[in-house]
């Protein structure tokens, strides 16, 4: 979901010591940090918690004529969905684990789609429940919010704009105090972020966004029925320094709920819980 314009190219700066660089820097000058995450959106993954993970795969394939991947001696238990590298939006999966509790608070992840009404009536079909209906965002499109068939508040997204992309187009992360929450994400990550915007009755401060890169883009939140929550769906930011991360996660008001943890090839993850009590991922390739 694009709410800005594309941006102008502008120095780098990096994530781990707030130096900034030339825009055609691809190590810090100052610490020697890898700055290419800097030209990526700041999600790369998503997971979207369920109790039943067959049934889970059932409802997502037939709702959205997705072809979902289970690795059966994985472990935790993962339906992957698909993944088109190099364009821009992401990936993510259906994760059945301890700690992973499906929930209608918490983050918001959503699905790109053609037709949102068509949409609703099949996860209705299928057990879901619309949670709000179609509404329109202006020129940048529609949104609409469902309860799957686990009990996660999932968003849909429309445009006219819309080309090949990964499922994931837009996340957004709850709060109820924004400008505490900006100076968290701005303090710890090392973000450039803008001052608040008014969507309708959503008053939201956006994520960097990099049109046509991989990864997506979104925004905190504050509304009526936005509520932040340690279940339900999970984020994942782009950062190259997980220990280091979550030190200054801690420094600055939030908690560690699960440690840096291997994911084989794929690289690391860890847990947190930002200032206003939202679970939310950090991740870095290996």
């Amino acid at each position: 979901m694009c709410f800005r314009p594309p941006s102008i190219v502008k120095p780098a700066k990096c994530p781990d010591c707030g130096t900034v660089n030339p825009p055609t820097k691809k190590i810090c000058s100052k610490c020697q940090a890898d700055l290419t995450i800097t030209q990526i959106n700041p999600i790369n993954w998503f997971d979207i918690p369920v109790n039943d993970l067959l049934r889970a795969k059932t409802f997502y394939e037939t709702v959205f004529s997705y072809s979902l991947t289970i690795n059966e001696t994985e472990t935790p238990n993962r339906a992957y969905f698909p993944l088109t590298p190099a364009i821009t939006g992401t990936s993510g999966s259906l994760v059945k684990a301890d700690g992973y509790t499906p929930s209608e608070t918490g983050c918001i992840v959503y699905l790109l789609v053609k037709d949102i009404p068509g949409t609703l009536a099949k996860i209705e079909a299928n057990g879901g429940k619309i949670l709000q209906s179609q509404t329109a965002m202006g020129e940048l499109g529609f949104i609409a919010h469902f309860q799957d068939c686990e009990g996660n508040r999932v968003g849909l997204y429309t445009t006219t704009m819309a080309a090949k992309m990964n499922p994931v187009n837009w996340f957004e992360i709850p709060v109820n105090d924004l400008m505490k929450a900006k100076n968290f994400y701005k303090t710890v990550f090392s973000y450039s972020l803008p001052s608040s915007s008014k969507m309708g009755k959503l008053d939201m401060v956006w994520f960097p966004m990099k049109p046509k890169t991989p990864g997506t883009c979104g925004s905190l939140v504050k509304a009526d029925g936005y509520i932040p929550a340690e279940t339900g769906n999970v984020v994942y930011l782009s950062v190259n320094d997980i220990p280091g991360t979550l030190v200054k996660i801690e420094a600055n008001g939030g908690k560690t709920l699960q440690p840096q943890t291997e994911l084989g090839e794929l690289g690391f993850i860890a847990h947190f819980q930002d200032c206003e009590g939202n679970r939310v991922g950090l991740y870095k390739h290996k």
